[in-house]
């Protein structure tokens, strides 16, 4: 956080490849030190992020969980009260705005 009377930096984008599983928990995964090291379910989709960091895919309707890839392994950092990774519903027809922070790095 910056300090008083200063405004913090807005964020920005990074380009990253994106996995996307099926609707994942965390008993589907093996993690150390905070990275995914292996998930066991099947890998639905892998796309890239420009440098602003913006993708697109397409995805049939049904929940998926989205996990970036980093140089320590795979990343997630938001979960829901069923302790499900990063997830995402799509429904037919519909788009879905999704933004992942990388913040594993970050001082707050």
């Amino acid at each position: 956080m910056p300090g008083p009377g200063k405004m913090p930096s807005p964020a920005q984008g990074i380009k990253r490849e994106i996995y996307i599983y099926e609707l994942l928990s965390m008993a589907d995964v093996e993690s150390k030190d905070g990275f995914i090291s292996q998930v066991n379910k099947p890998l639905i989709k892998k796309v890239q992020s420009n440098a602003q960091g913006i993708f697109q895919v397409q995805l049939e309707p049904g929940n998926y969980s989205i996990i970036i890839k980093e140089l320590q392994g795979l990343y997630a950092n938001r979960f829901d009260q069923e302790n499900h990774i990063h997830p995402i519903t799509v429904k037919k027809g519909e788009v879905v705005k999704v933004t992942i922070v990388v913040d594993y790095e970050a001082a707050y």
